[in-house]
């Protein structure tokens, strides 16, 4: 059994096409095809790489970061329009 046939479960593949045009006219196709593999490293390693982890073990994390960063941009954009009328009316009074 070869090694790449082992790690077939691990892999995802991503395929992808971009087209470039400009006033209509197709300037550049690009396909491409990448497959994703969980990484083996030899030697030293950055951080804690014990023990593997499952593919997908950091998503619940990442989900969670993801939704800490909007509930952050939109309660920034929530202050910025309460701020709105004060600065308008603050640049009035300057001119």
């Amino acid at each position: 059994m070869s090694r790449r046939s082992t790690r077939d479960a691990d892999e995802l593949l991503v395929e992808a096409r971009i087209v470039a045009r400009l006033l209509g006219i197709r300037l550049l196709t690009i396909d491409a095809s990448v497959i994703v593999v969980p990484a083996q490293l030899n030697g030293r390693a950055a951080g804690d790489m014990s023990a593997p982890r499952a593919i997908g073990a950091g998503l619940a994390a990442a989900e969670r970061l993801l939704g800490d960063g909007a509930a952050s941009l939109a309660a920034s954009r929530d202050r910025r329009r309460r701020q709105a009328p004060d600065r308008l009316a603050a640049q009035a009074l300057t001119k």
